[in-house]
Formats: C-alpha cells, structure tokens, sequence
C-alpha cells in the first residue's frame, strides 16, 4: 500500500513536472503575448479611424477657408462696392453689371464644393450671378428657391437679411436641378448703422462634394455613417437618416465630457472638431468592422492555445505513465554522441528562441492590419486628387518647399522642374450615364500613363478630378523652350486617343507655361478663362489661352430692334419673330467673337424680353419650361451659342403657340392690364400711348391697335374720359381748386382742365360744381341720387 502511494505520488509529481515544462510556461507566454497583441492592435484600429477624421476635418476645413476667402475677394471688389447705391438700371449700369458678370466669372476658381454664387443689391432690388442679372421674382422662379418658404418669406427674411458670414440652417433647390439640395453660405456688407444691408453675398455649397471624403470613407467601411454638426447642435449634414439628431447631440455631450471614442453598443464614434469653424465631424462605425483585427487575431491566438493546451496534457499524461522512458532514451542518444554541456545548453536555449521568435512572428501579423492598410490604400487616391486640385486651384496649404515636395512625393507626384502648365478636359457632351464617366475617368489615366511613358524627359501628366463633367491635367514640363508647342501637342493627343479608341469628343483649354508652384494655379485661371470661350467658339476642339484677344466689341441689341422682337411675340408672328433673332445672332456672334460675358448678357436679355412678353399676356413661361428641365439649361453660363439659339427658338414657339390658341382671352387680358395702368397712371402728367407701351413692352403701333380691338376708341380720347370722371368726382366731393383737380387728374393746369372736361360733360367745370351744389341743395339728394346724377351727366 505504501509503495502504491509513493508510486501514486511520484506519478502525479512527473505529470506536473512535463505540466510545467511543456504547457504551462509556453501557454503564460502566449497569453501575455495574446494580451499584449490585442491591446496593441485595438489601439492602432482606432488610431487609424480617428487619423483618417482628422484628415477628413482638415479637408472639409480648407473647402470652407477657400469660400470663406472667395467671400471676402468678391465683396472687396471695387465695382460691386461702388454699384451697392445704385437704386435704378439705366443704360450706363447695365454695362457695369456686365462688368461685374466679368469679375464674377474671374472668381469661378472651382472650389470643389462650390456649386454657384449670386449677389444681391437692395438698393436697385437685383440678383448679380455669374452670368447674368435678375429681379427677385425671375430668380425665384427661374433660377433657385429655399426649399422651405414662398416668395414673400424668400424675399423679405431670405433676400434682405443681414448676415455676419456663416452656413445657414437652410437648403437651396436650383431650378434647372430640382433633386439637388445645396448648404447656403451668406455674407453681408451692411450699411454704416449695420440695420440694413447693402450687399448679400449667397455662396450654394454642394452637400455632396463637401461630404465628399465621408461618402469615401463610408464606401470601404460599410455600415458606417457621418454627419457635420454646428457649433448650435444643428445637422447640416447626415449621411443616414436612422441616425437620429438627438443620438448625435447625446454623442457630442459625451465628447464634451473628455471621451475620444465613444462606445455606444455596438457603434464606436469618432469625432473631430474644426479648428475655423467649430463645426463637429462624427463618423459612426460599427464596432465589429473597427476592432474586426483584433478579434480575428484573438479567436485565432485562443484556438491555436487551447488545441496545444490539450495536446500538451495528453502528451504529459503519455510521458508520466512511460516513466519518461522516451525523454530517457532521447538523453541517452545524446549522451552516446558525446555533447558537451555547453552544447547542451545550447539547445535548451535554441528551444527558448525559437518560442521568442513565435511571439515576435505573431507580433508582426497583428501589427501588419490588413484592414486599416487596405483603407489608407483606397482612400490614397481620393486623398491624391484632392491634392492635384488644391494645387490647381491655388489652395495648398503647404508653406516650406521641403513640406510640399513630402506631402507631394508621399502621393507619388515627384516634379523633376518649376515649369508648369494647366489645361481642363471637358467631357459633358458625352456623360449621360455614371458608367460613361467612369469609363473616361479610366481612359483618361490610360492615355496618362501613355504619354508620359512616350515622352517623360521632357513633360509629366498628373490628372485631378474637377467636377462630374471635367478634368483637370497638371503638366510638369522641363523648361519654357518648346512649352508653346509642347502644350497643344499633348492636348491632340488625348483628343485623339479619346476618338479612336472610345468615339468620344473632347474639348481642352490650355493655359501657359509658368515658373513656379504658384503657376500652376495661374495657368490653371488662364484654361479656365480659355474655357469660357466655349461658348462662343463651340466648334473648336482645342482652346488655348495665349491664342486669345480680348475683344472690344459690345453686343448690338438696338432699342427699335427690341421693340420690333417685342411686338412679333405678342402679335404671335413666330416666323418674323425667329427672322429676327437670326439676324440678332448673325451680326453679335457671326461676324464678331464677343467675349463670353457680354454673349451670356445677349441671352438673358432675350430671355427677359420673352418673359416680359409672357407675364404681359397671361402665359406663365416659366412653368411650361419647369415641366421640361432640359430647355432651361441655357440660362446657364457655359451654353454655347448654338445652344441658346435653339432655347430661345422654343421659347418664341411656345409665346407664338400661345397667343394663337387664347386669342379671345388674350385681348381680354390686355384690356385688364392698360385699365389697370391708366388707373394708375392717371395722375402722371406724361400718362400716354408712348408710356403704356414702355411699360407693356410692346410698340406703340401695336398697343395702337389692340387698344382700339379691346376698348373700341382710341386711346387719347379713353384717357380723357377716365381723366374728366375723376375730375367730377373730386368737384362734387372736394373743395379743391380747378389747379388742383387738375394736377390730381395729370393735367397741367385748370385751363388744360377746363378744356378736356368741357369736351365730355358738356360744361365747364365750375358750372359743373355750382349745378350740382344747387340741385343739392334744393332737393336734398340721397348718396343714391348723386350717384344717378353723375352717371346722366356721364
């Protein structure tokens, strides 16, 4: 019994001692090590997520400095400063609007986010955008509208504010783009006591561009959601609408309180805030996607434990039963080859690095995230182009060269020269579809790639994404020598790429080739200004800014022209009316290149003259073009002239069309609108044929005979009539003098009086006067019976 227990003993003692050697010791190291990696590896999960917000911050950041200065260079200009005072639109102010139309196109820089701006002047009740003039009321119904509001709240709370500079809680909808919703940013110039302004500044900002790095971010981490927060808790921004405004403000409080990273369930919030704005970015991510990493890593690291732990105790088990027969063999083969104990030795601790080495190789696969790698490598690209447009637009941040060529060289844009040249693609011809724009976006980084390769001792290419429709292409070159060929070289050979191979035409705008990181930016305004020649040089394919003149041609739209156009659309006369417009096209942009502005200005003061001619007539144009959005895109800038020819063409039909099938009610409605006017009027001195037909816009041999159709006399002798029963009723009701009757009627003196009245009442006006003071005097005349006498003597 003894020697069973000491067996018993020595047994239990063995298995605890192969226990120690074999399992227990490896196991505490993987577990300190399984520790260590998770820690390790959470921390650098969210360390990548909150770095790619910072970056997403700083990007959102630079887009609102950029507007926040473009609002500061437009409202510092000197003409929109001077024409904040002007209170009414002559013949002189019209060409300082197309000046400032002029310098309103200059400040187009393409900042990425910014989709348009306008300006409003109180004063003379006009809305400046870049292209062209408007009152309130054609803006808001042409052009954009608050998506919340009618036009007396757009006008009185939205139009004539003051505003010190900021994003307000309010969406934009555009006219030609009823599914687009824009962020507005306002800016005002108020007036020395800052109770009314002089000058608004409306800046739309495209939710979608300026959310852009969001949406990015969001694609590779799916299920995860953004929004951008004000300093006042209000959501300007939220990519999903599951994620409730309160969820973000109780997010916020808890960021308030000093928490990095929030950990609500199963969502980790990471939140950056501007450092210009005090907005809050929060971007929402599923916990599970965020520490996925750390978890493939545990559940590996356990099974692979646990598999050798229960290994290791059958092995023990095996070992302490043999009376480690195998371990004394294997000794004993050694022992026979005669090792030293240092080389023994040796062993034992080979034994030992190797497990270190283990640990240090598991080490390494948990450092090396694939998942946080894989996210730095797709968001480079996007990060890439925003650096390629920064550098066009001459937003770069960068101050000391050796940051720039670092930041630059880490997205693999290496400049070999300071000679730069820009030029812009645009593709908007042949982009119906998302698919089409990704297949040219492709090509145009193929063709890229061609070039360079063909040519990369003398010129680099470098491709930025403009906008849906263009693309920008920085060119390295290696001196100023041959740029002026160079360039228009490069230009032909995307253009035919394109052609030959995908069937596409493209138009390029090349600027010049400039010294200097701070050419790049100048060349890049040069293309854009070669861009905007588009519209009246629609047929060149290529554009080059040095080739171009500045042209001292102003537009010719004649008085006696514009009356002619007015009275063939309200006469109906399409024919005569297009005659017109032809021959309005051929001597502006036939035989003469015009420069863009002044083109544009052309159009829209046509269109006006349509809309006038519509409004007079009771056609609501405006509506009839909503209903088709593709016949309002020549009220935007960038319209080539064939374009808006054939806009204007359809417009002329549908007033045309219009006045054929209401003629009755038609003549109805202009006999409405003169009565109106001379009720008025009536006291207007200068009330006559001349003025209602200024006010009409139609001529006056027109206003001549529909008058006569509508009312029967003409319209002397009615204005007389209207002037001498007004007249009567103030002598019957009033102790005015005749001189004063007859300034309130619009007649000069009592004499011009005396003569108009006696022609309709058969006496003067003071016999009129005493007549009726005797008749009611004697009789007593009911209110009744004044009336009657007034309507006999009538």
């Amino acid at each position: 019994m003894k020697y069973f227990n000491n067996r018993s003993n020595k047994s239990y003692f063995d298995f605890m001692k192969s226990y120690m050697l074999i399992i227990l010791i490896p196991f505490l190291i993987g577990v300190c090590a399984y520790i260590g990696i998770e820690n390790m590896t959470r921390s650098q999960a969210i360390r990548v997520n909150n770095a790619v917000v910072e970056q997403f911050s700083k990007a959102i950041d630079q887009k609102i400095l950029e507007i926040e200065n473009l609002s500061n260079v437009i409202l510092s200009n000197s003409r929109i400063m001077k024409y904040r005072y002007v209170t009414k639109k002559t013949g002189t102010t019209i060409y300082e609007l197309v000046d400032i139309k002029r310098d309103l196109l200059n400040y187009n820089i393409n900042v990425s986010s910014i989709n348009d701006y306008f300006i409003y002047f109180p004063s003379s009740d006009t809305i400046m955008t870049k292209t062209s003039s408007y009152s309130p009321e054609l803006f808001y119904h042409y052009y954009c509208y608050p998506k919340d509001g009618d036009y007396e709240t757009f006008y009185n709370n939205f139009l004539n504010g003051i505003y010190t500079g900021g994003v307000i809680d309010q969406r934009i909808v555009s006219r030609s783009n009823i599914s687009s919703e824009y962020l507005l940013y306002i800016k005002s110039i108020p007036n020395s006591n800052a109770t009314k302004t002089t000058v608004n500044l409306f800046v739309l900002l495209d939710i979608s561009k300026l959310s852009g790095v969001f949406n990015a971010y969001m694609d590779i981490n799916i299920g995860s959601s953004a929004a951008i927060i004000t300093r006042e808790n209000t959501v300007i921004y939220s990519s999903c609408d599951e994620i409730m405004y309160t969820d973000y403000i109780k997010a916020m409080e808890k960021f308030e309180n000093g928490k990095i990273n929030l950990y609500n369930g199963n969502i980790v919030a990471l939140q950056e805030s501007s450092e210009l704005f005090g907005w809050k970015y929060i971007i929402f991510t599923p916990i599970n996607y965020v520490m996925s990493p750390v978890r493939k890593i545990r559940n590996i690291t356990l099974i692979v434990l646990f598999g050798y732990l229960a290994i290791g105790v059958t092995i023990s088990y095996f070992l302490s039963r043999k009376d480690y027969e195998p371990i004394k063999s294997l000794f004993s083969t050694i022992k026979n080859i005669n090792l030293t104990p240092n080389e023994l030795d040796f062993d034992n601790n080979n034994y030992r690095t190797k497990l270190k080495r283990i640990e240090t190789d598991i080490v390494k696969i948990a450092t090396s995230n694939k998942i946080a790698s894989a996210k730095i490598a797709e968001l480079l690209p996007i990060a890439r182009n925003n650096t390629l447009v920064a550098l066009l637009n001459g937003t770069f941040l960068q101050n000391e060269p050796n940051d720039i060529n670092n930041t630059l060289q880490s997205y693999g844009i290496r400049f070999f020269s300071q000679y730069f040249a820009a030029m812009i693609i645009d593709t908007r011809e042949n982009l119906k579809t998302n698919s089409q724009f990704m297949m040219i976006s492709m090509a145009i980084s193929e063709i890229t790639e061609i070039i360079n390769s063909s040519n990369s001792s003398n010129y680099q290419c470098y491709v930025a994404e403009l906008s849906s429709n263009n693309f920008g292409i920085l060119i390295n070159l290696s001196n100023q020598k041959n740029a002026e060929n160079l360039i228009p070289s490069i230009a032909v050979a995307y253009i035919e790429y394109f052609k030959t191979k995908y069937g596409l035409n493209v138009f390029i705008y090349t600027g010049n080739c400039i010294k200097g990181i701070d050419g790049i930016h100048q060349s890049m305004e040069q293309a854009r200004i070669a861009m905007n020649y588009h519209i009246v040089m629609p047929d060149y394919l290529i554009i080059e800014y040095r080739k171009l003149q500045k042209s001292q041609y102003s537009m010719n739209l004649t008085e006696n022209i514009e009356k002619k156009l007015k009275s063939y659309l309200i006469s109906g006369d399409e024919s005569e009316a297009i005659k017109l417009l032809d021959a309005i096209y051929d001597e502006n942009f036939t035989k003469h290149v015009v420069d863009p502005q002044i083109a544009q200005c052309l159009v829209m003061h046509i269109f006006t003259i349509a809309l006038n001619i519509s409004n007079s007539i009771g056609f609501e144009l405006y509506k009839k073009l909503i209903k088709n959005n593709s016949e309002l895109h020549f009220l935007q800038f960038g319209s080539t002239t064939k374009e808006t020819y054939e806009s204007l063409s359809h417009v002329f039909k549908l007033i045309c069309n219009y006045v054929h099938e209401n003629s009755c009610s038609r003549l109805t409605i202009v006999k409405n609108r003169i009565a109106e006017i001379i009720d008025e009027e009536l006291s207007n001195p200068n009330l006559n044929q001349a003025y209602i037909a200024d006010v009409m816009d139609i001529s006056t041999p027109y206003l001549s005979y529909i008058f006569k159709e509508a009312f029967g006399i003409n319209m002397t002798e009615y204005i007389g009539k209207k002037r001498s029963e007004e007249a009567a009723k103030l002598l019957s009701t009033t102790d005015l003098t005749l001189n004063e009757i007859a300034l309130r009627v619009g007649l000069i003196d009592s004499a011009a009086l005396i003569r108009v009245f006696k022609k309709y009442y058969g006496v003067t006006p003071g016999r009129f006067r005493q007549a009726y003071t005797q008749v009611l005097e004697h009789h007593n005349l009911s209110t009744t019976t004044k009336s009657t006498f007034l309507k006999n003597k009538n």
